[in-house]
């Protein structure tokens, strides 16, 4: 059924892949010295070009926004107010039963 496909090679199938050489040696090699397949590059430099695309979307998707909708900075900064001064109260809170609790000797 698959016979006649030349895209089509490798186990299971009896036929070799165009990329698998029969010379070891001609494979290139990683920085430690393993050998690399031809596709392990492209997938490398996909990654990374990949991963800086969706940071510089993901980033200008959420600053640019702040910065072109005034109601949202204002909201995004509130919340983030009122965040920080809920911990500056909880941390406090928690400190002043710390020291409630420890009996210090005034001799």
């Amino acid at each position: 059924m698959y016979e006649g496909n030349s895209l089509l090679c490798g186990p299971p199938l009896s036929t070799k892949c165009p990329w698998e050489g029969d010379d070891p040696q001609a494979m290139p090699t990683d920085r430690v010295g393993r050998r690399k397949k031809i596709g392990e590059e492209v997938e490398a430099v996909s990654f990374y070009i990949s991963m800086v695309v969706g940071f510089i979307v993901g980033f200008w998707g959420v600053c640019g926004t702040l910065i072109v909708k005034r109601s949202w900075r204002q909201a995004y900064y509130q919340g983030f107010d009122n965040f920080k001064g809920r911990m500056v109260f909880f941390v406090t809170d928690k400190a002043i039963r710390c020291l409630g609790k420890i009996k210090f000797d005034r001799t």
